[in-house]
């Protein structure tokens, strides 16, 4: 296997053409320690929680036939309202760059929190709720394929860089 040692661990480099190595090379900038066991449980909690929320979300917009934009900019400015006051409260990590707050603000904010809730509203109205809960389930799958090109590109810059320095 042609790798290159980076501290610890050794990271494939692009000549690897076997799946397995495309996946280590995405995966070897995360940090691969234990995690405390007594913790875990809450993420796991959570991650069920959110699953239920989406599901009773789809469910009940094919059963209420709510508006799908009305619907969602309900949700979305008294989810704002909730959860706003909170955030700027506990916020202390310092300045942050504008760009940060743009970049996220159009991921998380125009593209995760409004534009997809209005494409699943859209499919339950056109398709119905049993139907339309088989969409997000590819999110996760096709967040990943989203992803590698540019894991690639990072992983292999930092290569080029530690070459070089």
């Amino acid at each position: 296997m042609d790798s290159r040692s980076y501290g610890a661990r050794s990271v494939p480099t692009a000549g690897d053409d076997h799946p397995t190595r495309r996946f280590l090379l995405i995966a070897s900038g995360q940090d691969v320690s234990p995690q405390e066991p007594g913790h875990i449980w809450l993420g796991d909690l959570c991650f069920a929680a959110a699953g239920t929320l989406w599901g009773t979300f789809t469910y009940l917009l094919g059963r209420w036939k709510v508006e799908p934009l009305a619907g969602i900019g309900y949700v979305s400015i008294l989810s704002t309202v909730a959860f706003l006051p909170f955030f700027l409260a506990w916020h202390t990590n310092g300045p942050v760059p504008s760009s940060a707050w743009v970049s996220q603000a159009v991921f998380q904010g125009v593209l995760g929190g409004c534009l997809a809730p209005v494409a699943i509203a859209k499919t339950v109205s056109h398709l119905g709720a049993t139907e339309a809960s088989l969409f997000p389930s590819i999110v996760p799958s096709g967040a990943l394929l989203l992803a590698i090109p540019d894991c690639v590109r990072q992983v292999l810059q930092s290569g080029a860089a530690e070459q070089a320095g």
